[in-house]
């Protein structure tokens, strides 16, 4: 498809697992995973799923001010492209990492039709945390980034699949405009939009038990601090990873075990 933005035509990447038919699920997947990512992701689900790659953040302004309706337009554009062409009457919502607050406000917005959300290492649950570090939200998502990547390291020697990520992600890093599109994203607050939703459908959060960049004892925190009763699921052994590494994927398997009991 191609996605309207700022009177550009941009092509986006959108999958279907495997002998999909009908689709019962949309996958969202977090910035940076683009090209052969949302393809692997696909080859790893069964059938009903579709998979929509990362936002292009990087045609945001350069000043990053853009970028919370940028990301909400994706979501909009690409959910109903989807929508429409697979002649979709209900579904379920899988969004991960940045993708988050952008789905959280489609399954606001199209509660008729969505019935299931899931939220996976989510951006926009911990924003203070980010804002309130002496380093300034960039500094401080590199600083985690770093520790991070400590439990990922023994993964790079056998996961081509992690090795390809970063190397996507080390690319846009060398952006100049990388520092103020990431602190636009991470200032955004999702809090309100999660706890709306909490009262209107059913929603689930899954983390990696060893995430670094949005640790589960944070969102646990924000969310008992909002009083949203919203389920957290946690992954063992599991850091913040991509869906088509080999730790990415047992976050994914979670998921699609939920769905599978609800469909």
């Amino acid at each position: 498809m191609k996605f309207h933005w700022n009177s550009q035509l941009i092509p986006i990447s959108i999958w279907l697992s495997p002998q999909t038919k009908k689709v019962h699920s949309i996958i969202f997947l977090g910035i940076v995973q683009i090209n052969k990512l949302p393809f692997w992701v696909a080859k790893d689900c069964p059938p009903g799923f579709a998979v929509i790659q990362g936002v292009p953040y990087w045609f945001a302004r350069s000043d990053g001010s853009d970028m919370p309706d940028l990301i909400y337009d994706f979501a909009k554009q690409t959910f109903r492209f989807v929508c429409k062409n697979m002649k979709i009457n209900s579904c379920n919502i899988i969004a991960e990492s940045q993708a988050a607050p952008g789905a959280i406000r489609i399954a606001i917005e199209n509660q008729n039709i969505c019935e299931n959300t899931i939220l996976i290492q989510p951006l926009g649950l911990t924003t203070q945390s980010f804002l309130s570090s002496d380093r300034g939200a960039f500094a401080e998502v590199q600083r985690r980034s770093l520790e991070n990547l400590r439990h990922q390291l023994p993964f790079f020697a056998i996961d081509r699949k992690l090795l390809y990520n970063y190397a996507k992600i080390s690319r846009s890093a060398v952006r100049k405009t990388v520092k103020n599109h990431y602190n636009s994203g991470l200032s955004h607050n999702a809090i309100d939009e999660l706890q709306k939703l909490s009262q209107l459908g059913n929603v689930q959060i899954i983390c990696g038990a060893d995430d670094k960049l949005f640790p589960p004892d944070e969102i646990r925190m924000m969310l008992a601090k909002n009083e949203i009763g919203t389920r957290i699921t946690i992954v063992e052994n599991v850091p913040h990873s991509p869906f088509a590494s080999k730790q990415g994927r047992k976050l994914l398997a979670k998921s699609i075990d939920i769905i599978s009991n609800v469909i």
